[in-house]
């Protein structure tokens, strides 16, 4: 079984520690630029990257835009490495999503949960952390955010719930570098 088990209260940051509100953001399409040369970003204007034929080519921009992107609260894992997070302000973590009875993670949670859907991990429920329901932790939506975000940790991943994250995690970076399987190589 593919499960990260939650287990004990956490007073520190470190791998495997759980946070409740995490902001985690997303960009969604179409993809929205936010114009303005040396406007306030309140009054920038909103124009559409497809119908822009200079999008990201502007040399006094150094090549550079303001996107606009979408943030939810939700739970997350953070994944750094002690080492990672003695170095500075930026901690990865991996998000946590709801399965719900009608959502596309429903009719996959059998299948999560053995662990053959490699860029999720099945996380049981655990009523004391106010997570009532089946959850699973995101490997395909890790990011990077401001150590600043996280605040009061709820609880840690068990040992056990720890090496099953990260080794999931590596079979799904795995799959990346080499997305087809040995019978079709």
């Amino acid at each position: 079984m593919n499960r990260a088990g939650l287990e004990r209260h956490c007073d520190a940051l470190h791998q495997g520690t759980l946070y409740l509100a995490v902001a985690i953001h997303w960009l969604a399409l179409p993809l929205l630029l936010a114009r303005g040369d040396g406007m306030p970003r309140d009054e920038a204007r909103l124009v559409l990257a497809s119908q822009t034929a200079d999008a990201f080519r502007r040399a006094t921009d150094r090549y550079q835009e303001r996107v606009i992107a979408w943030a939810k609260r939700r739970p997350a894992v953070v994944l750094s490495t002690n080492r990672e997070l003695s170095r500075g302000d930026s901690v990865r973590v991996a998000p946590l999503y709801g399965i719900n009875p009608g959502n596309a993670l429903f009719a996959r949670r059998d299948a999560i949960r053995r662990g053959e859907v490699v860029d999720f991990v099945y996380v049981p429920p655990v009523a004391a952390l106010g997570l009532t329901k089946e959850s699973m932790i995101s490997l395909r939506d890790v990011q990077v955010v401001r150590r600043s975000q996280l605040r009061r940790p709820a609880a840690c991943l068990s040992e056990t719930g720890l090496h099953e994250v990260l080794a999931q995690y590596t079979r799904y970076t795995s799959a990346l570098i080499n997305p087809y399987p040995a019978h079709l190589r």
